[in-house]
């Protein structure tokens, strides 16, 4: 039935008869007739039913699809900074590996300064030692 709830009525006659009482003909057409307008009815809410729910299906579908998308683009863009944060840490160690490398280099170096400016020094004042004695 509509959403206006109409009434549908059925006037049943029903004829005497030597067996007792029987509905008339004329009442089962009405009853017929009612009964067919509210499959109609039933018929015409189903299909509206029908057409809502397709049409929340088909809406549905499309946010699903648009979710589908901004995940598909968030992976990649999870993806991406992945591989670049590994890029950067691949750097750092690289980085890392080189400037421990100088900084022993320098180490190695300053010793071998200390050392010459030692020897430097120590033959500079026997020089000057030997040559005052003289």
């Amino acid at each position: 039935m509509s959403t206006d709830q109409e009434k549908i009525s059925i006037d049943i006659e029903v004829i005497e008869t030597p067996r007792g009482k029987v509905v008339s003909l004329e009442s089962i057409k009405n009853i017929i007739n009612a009964l067919n307008l509210l499959n109609v009815e039933l018929i015409s809410s189903n299909d509206k039913i029908n057409n809502e729910v397709l049409n929340e299906m088909i809406n549905i579908e499309r946010e699903l699809k648009a979710i589908r998308k901004l995940l598909a683009e968030n992976i990649i863009t999870h993806e991406a900074l992945k591989e670049n944060i590994r890029e950067m840490n691949d750097t750092l160690n690289s980085n890392l590996t080189s400037i421990t490398k100088n900084f022993e280099k320098l180490t190695k170096v300053l010793e071998k300064f200390e050392s010459n400016i030692e020897k430097k020094i120590i033959s500079s004042l026997t020089k000057f030692i030997q040559s005052s004695k003289s």
